[in-house]
């Protein structure tokens, strides 16, 4: 029998899809538990968010649980979040085996648990069906034929192009997108970077100008446009124009919704190919839920916040918006394993690359804005690669000198 009640704040920053989702969610728990007052508040999404919690948390005046990217756990775990009872879990059917050991090796600090992963949410390649089709290049209704190598994917785009009669892959060019699309195939390529606090960047330059030179290829004018916006891309993809579409599954409302309104785009969504590698190693983040840093914790109200949560992690409303859960009872069930095509990446959950640790890293960061405009010069052809590869580790070096405003 559930002892529990008062009140439970929850801060959280999802806008769009997500938001109504979440608000949907809310409302459930509301009216299961009237006993509880839950008080939500949404607050804007990126750094605005996350300097508010850390000065919340470090004031005393932080909410009773949130949502934090689990990239941007780093800064936040040692002083700001109070570590979770794995008993006080258990008795809600929460355990550290629900949920995949990537996201727990992250989740974890020394021998304490810090955060809870509501989610994992990636990027995918968005699929025309008749346009792909229509090259030969469609295995089944949710899947591609085999595409194992830079150059299959090349020759894949070659010839999508071909049957489009323009762009083939529509892509964004803003920092974040370039920077989880350029981390797939690194990761894919055996690369890593690390980032030692108050030393020196560590990567591997070789691996780095590989890729690179690769999507240079890509971003031919044909194939792909290295200055076509994050709008542009989710545009031309809608209206049935663009065989394929790499982007997060986080869009996956948007064609729903255009295709109720105008019958386009007929598609699905499928992984990320494993191009690089033996594995389809994919960036990757997770919505996560945590414990904001209390001066003192109320037992009752504690239990409260975790029946809360465990009401987010079991309810399939937020696979609706394209998340992948990260509770694994649910991601296992026969009810989301009917979900598609959200079902058909379920895999991203095994092979998530999520940033390198540093302060400044994480979503919405420095880090994904530095080497995004890295990136973005050499795609734009105003930087080689060893020149953007410089500018890269310059930016890092001097981030790595500075001291975490936290």
């Amino acid at each position: 029998m559930f002892r529990g009640g008062g009140k439970v704040r929850y801060w959280n920053l999802f806008g769009g899809g997500d938001g109504v989702r979440m608000v949907e969610m809310q409302n459930a728990f509301r009216e299961q538990h009237p006993e509880i007052n839950l008080e939500a508040v949404t607050l804007s999404w990126g750094a605005p968010y996350y300097t508010k919690l850390a000065m919340a948390a470090a004031g005393g005046r932080a909410p009773e649980v949130a949502v934090a990217h689990l990239t941007r756990l780093p800064q936040y775990a040692e002083d700001l979040l109070d570590p979770f009872d794995l008993d006080l879990l258990a008795e809600f059917d929460v355990r550290p085996e629900h949920f995949p050991s990537v996201l727990l090796e992250h989740a974890t600090y020394g021998d304490k648990l810090m955060a809870v992963p509501l989610d994992v949410h990636t990027i995918v390649l968005y699929v025309n069906r008749p346009l792909v089709e229509q090259a030969g290049l469609l295995a089944s209704p949710d899947a591609l034929v085999e595409l194992s190598s830079p150059e299959d994917f090349l020759s894949a785009l070659d010839e999508l192009s071909e049957v489009a009669g323009g762009v083939a892959l529509a892509t964004a060019n803003d920092t974040a997108t370039l920077w989880r699309c350029f981390w797939t195939f690194y990761r894919q390529a055996g690369g890593d970077i690390v980032l030692p606090e108050g030393g020196t960047v560590e990567y591997d330059r070789e691996r780095m100008r590989e890729v690179l030179e690769f999507w240079l290829q890509v971003f031919d004018g044909k194939r792909a446009s290295a200055t076509m916006d994050y709008g542009a891309g989710v545009a031309a993809f809608a209206s049935g124009e663009t065989p394929l579409l790499v982007n997060g599954n986080w869009e996956l409302p948007t064609f729903v919704t255009a295709q109720e309104e105008t019958g386009k785009p007929d598609f699905t969504m499928v992984p990320i190919p494993a191009l690089f590698g033996p594995e389809p190693l994919v960036f990757a983040d997770s919505h996560a839920l945590v414990l904001p840093r209390q001066w003192s914790r109320d037992p009752e109200t504690d239990r409260s916040a975790y029946l809360f949560i465990s009401s987010l992690l079991k309810d399939i409303t937020w696979a609706g918006g394209g998340h992948v859960p990260a509770y694994q009872p649910l991601a296992t069930s026969e009810e989301y394993l009917e979900l598609r095509p959200q079902s058909n990446y379920r895999g991203a959950a095994e092979v998530a690359q999520l940033d390198p640790p540093a302060w400044f890293s994480g979503a919405g960061s420095e880090f994904e804005n530095q080497l995004g405009q890295a990136l973005f010069a050499v795609y734009r052809r105003t930087l080689t690669p060893d020149e953007g590869m410089d500018q890269f580790e310059a930016a890092m070096n001097k981030l790595l000198k500075t001291p975490s405003p936290v």
